[in-house]
């Protein structure tokens, strides 16, 4: 008899109930034909019930059910053989997310119109994914099917709009506005179609004409509805971008009837927004909700004109327009104090605005600006600026000419401008000796003065030490 050792077991956690199982006879050892067959009967019995009296130590380990190895076999038939279904859902969603600008212009549609058609676990993956759809590009060589089909998908959650320049803009316009209701942000590169594209969202197209005839030829007022008929319950965020319109009807905008949620507005374009708030300036329900506003000017290199400054009256005009504004964000050089640079609109306005000194905007809490001041312009645009606004309780300086003046500006007004402020931040000015010099000083008068110091914060400082990166120059 032969004792079942170890090492010779099925395994280190099987348990023999008997020491002496007599397995050589059949495992080591052929059969003979000079034994009984009832011997043999016997002592494949003891076998049998030996075996069956193995005691398995770890729970985990157990013998699968037909029904569960089946299952398991057909998931990893799914999971492994088939490349398509390798990777996990949420791996899928990554990869079609960093894709989702996308597009193609053969007519097949966005990235995200194709991945659906490729299997129906993709199709199942990308339209539970609302990144793939919720910003809607629209173009002009856009097919009208393809931008219907994104937006029917995309309806199921708000919708981010981007109407890009191009010859149908007005017509794909008026298949957006057919989903206004679902829409929370809009932005419109401007170009010679901005008149049209808004109208079409805003007045809408009549039931009897089909939006794909506009492309057939231009747009008249014939094609729009007779006035707002559209609503956009959601919409929070307008921006109008891009070079100048060459035609541009100020009296089709959105007002409180329209949009009445918005509560962002950028006009990234002088002209635009001179024209648009001051000749016309928008609805005091539109006013009311606007809390942060963006006026660019930023024009494609070359010096700038006295066309493309406004006069700090019509400046200062806009500003009031809107009462509850809280943010104000400027990019480039918007308005100038110069004696030289007029507007004939100041004249409209004198009346209420005799002068900029004096006149304070305390609604505005938070300013960020660049590119604003230039030497060229003007030298005392900073004082005159916080002096404005004078309740500002954060300030960023975008760029470094911009912090220079700013912050010459601080220190030559001295330590009580600016009582409330509570943050200062830097954007890559810190390089500039004198600029860190003043702000000690101006930080320093303060302490001195008993007042509020705020928290400078300093970001991109490529001059000093990496751990300096992000600091509280307050305490250098």
């Amino acid at each position: 008899m032969l004792s079942l050792q170890p090492q010779d077991r099925l395994g280190s956690n099987l348990v023999c109930s008997s020491e002496n199982v007599v397995l050589h006879r059949y495992v080591d050892a052929p059969l003979h034909k000079s034994s009984s067959q009832s011997a043999i009967d016997t002592e494949l019995g003891l076998l049998s019930a030996e075996i069956q009296s193995f005691q398995i130590k770890d729970p985990e380990i157990v013998t699968p059910s037909p029904e569960s190895l089946s299952s398991n076999k057909r998931a990893f038939l799914a999971n492994t053989l088939q490349p398509i279904s390798r990777l996990p859902d949420d791996i899928l969603i990554l990869i079609f997310t960093a894709y989702v600008y996308s597009s193609l212009d053969d007519g097949l549609g966005t990235l995200a119109q194709i991945i659906t058609f490729v299997c129906r676990r993709w199709a199942s993956a990308a339209t539970s994914c609302p990144a793939l759809w919720t910003r809607v590009s629209v173009l002009g060589d856009r097919p009208p099917a393809s931008l219907t089909a994104h937006l029917k998908t995309a309806s199921r959650w708000l919708i981010d709009i981007e109407i890009g320049p191009g010859m149908g803009t007005f017509k794909h316009a008026a298949q957006v506005g057919t989903y206004a209701a679902r829409i929370c942000s809009i932005t419109i590169a401007p170009s010679y179609a901005l008149d049209h594209v808004l109208k079409a969202l805003i007045g809408g197209v009549p039931g009897a004409v089909d939006p794909d005839s506009l492309a057939e030829h231009d747009p008249t007022d014939s094609d729009f509805g007779p006035g707002p008929v559209l609503r956009y319950p959601f919409l929070h965020t307008l921006s109008i971008t891009g070079p100048d319109p060459h035609f541009w009807d100020p009296e089709w905008f959105f007002d409180a009837r329209t949009a009445p949620v918005l509560t962002s507005l950028t006009l990234a374009n002088l002209l635009l927004w001179r024209t648009t708030l001051l000749t016309h300036p928008p609805s005091s329900g539109l006013a009311l909700g606007i809390t942060s506003l963006t006026l660019s000017n930023a024009p494609n290199g070359g010096p700038l004109s006295a066309t493309e400054i406004t006069t700090h009256h019509l400046f200062l005009a806009t500003l009031s327009a809107f009462p509850c504004l809280r943010t104000l964000h400027m990019v480039g050089v918007v308005v100038s104090i110069t004696p030289l640079i007029r507007d004939p609109r100041d004249d409209d306005v004198s009346a209420r605005l005799r002068s900029g000194e004096g006149m304070v905007l305390p609604h505005i809490k938070e300013l960020r600006i660049t590119g604003l001041f230039k030497k060229e312009v003007d030298v005392g645009m900073a004082g005159l600026l916080f002096g404005w606004l004078s309740h500002l309780e954060k300030i960023v300086l975008g760029d470094e000419e911009t912090a220079w003046y700013a912050v010459r500006a601080l220190a030559e007004q001295g330590e009580t401008m600016l009582e409330s402020l509570g943050c200062l931040v830097l954007l890559g000015a810190w390089g500039w000796a004198e600029t860190r010099k003043d702000v000690r000083a101006w930080v320093q008068k303060r302490k001195e003065a008993g007042m509020r110091v705020p928290c400078v914060e300093v970001l991109w400082m490529y001059e000093l030490e990496r751990d300096w990166e992000r600091g509280d120059i307050t305490r250098l």
